[in-house]
């Protein structure tokens, strides 16, 4: 906005028309009989060259169906890569514990720990070792509350292959492809294929 160039116009005609080809195009819900919690987390790597802030993303599943998801920018900028998936599963960590007590509101608590994937096993580590060393004594404490929700059970960190993580699609420039690709794992549809609309 305050220094615009000839590609700025381009770049929103671009949201525009995806926005306009994509009106009907939504979430289907299904019942679920069994009530899984699923979280996933991802950031990207210095996605913006100008503050060096990066954006991060998280989705929770219930079933296939994605109930619970947000992209934001970070608000500080990482050393280390480590430090920014750690914080990224934090604040999923949070969401779990605000999406199990909504759960808990409409008797459908979920049971055993709620799995949360990364790309990251050096933040998975970190989450289960209790001890501050050089590479933790930088973050604030506050984003160790994962360390409590692990010991606890509530919350259990696992690594995963970042072609399984939907939450790349929040984080990443991507082909065409790849982005019909993580579309279809949210599982985002087209209404009038099934019927609605």
């Amino acid at each position: 906005m305050n220094n615009p160039s000839k590609l700025h116009p381009g770049a929103a005609k671009r949201v525009l028309r995806y926005i306009a080809g994509t009106t009907y195009h939504g979430i289907w819900y299904s019942k679920v009989t069994n009530f899984t919690l699923i979280g996933f987390t991802d950031n990207d790597y210095v996605g913006n060259i100008d503050d060096r802030k990066r954006t991060y993303g998280f989705l929770f599943n219930v079933g296939s169906e994605a109930v619970s998801w947000s992209s934001n920018k970070q608000e500080l900028v990482a050393l280390y890569t480590l430090k920014d998936e750690y914080i990224v599963a934090t604040f999923a960590a949070c969401q779990e514990v605000w999406l199990r007590r909504l759960a808990s509101d409409f008797n459908q608590k979920p049971t055993g720990a709620t799995e949360i994937f990364c790309d990251n096993r050096s933040s998975i580590a970190m989450s289960k070792n209790k001890a501050f060393h050089s590479r933790t004594k930088d973050i604030y404490i506050h984003y160790h509350i994962i360390r409590s929700l692990v010991s606890t059970g509530e919350v259990t960190l696992k690594s995963c292959d970042i072609i399984e993580l939907a939450t790349y699609i929040f984080t990443k420039l991507l082909p065409q492809a790849n982005h019909e690709f993580f579309r279809g794992q949210l599982v985002v549809c087209s209404f009038e294929s099934r019927g609605g609309g």
